[in-house]
């Protein structure tokens, strides 16, 4: 649950950002893998196999988050992703269906 409230902005102070965009991009591929390949401008096959950390160096090189020298700007691509997953910019999505708290 800490997990989701931090998601939905409900929490805002956390320490470990990875660890909760970790969680929020599995739960987006095992439910909503098209919605966030649409998000991330990542075609669906191509999103299909990605871990967290391969999908964070192509959303950055996509949003073109680039630092001195051509160097993927990880931070700001997690700090955008965050952003986004709070505020709703990814799509219509539920992060808690019955079927999680019930069973």
């Amino acid at each position: 649950i800490y997990k989701k409230l931090c998601l939905v902005g409900s929490i805002k102070n956390f320490e470990d950002l990875d660890e909760i965009l970790d969680f929020g991009f599995d739960l987006l591929m095992n439910r909503y893998r098209n919605i966030l390949a649409d998000y991330a401008s990542i075609g669906e096959k191509e999103i299909e196999d990605l871990q967290y950390q391969q999908f964070l160096e192509k959303f950055a090189e996509k949003r073109r988050f680039l630092k001195k020298g051509g160097i993927l700007d990880l931070e700001r691509a997690k700090q955008t992703f965050m952003k986004d997953l709070v505020d709703g910019k990814i799509g219509r999505v539920i992060y808690e269906l019955p079927e999680d708290v019930i069973g």
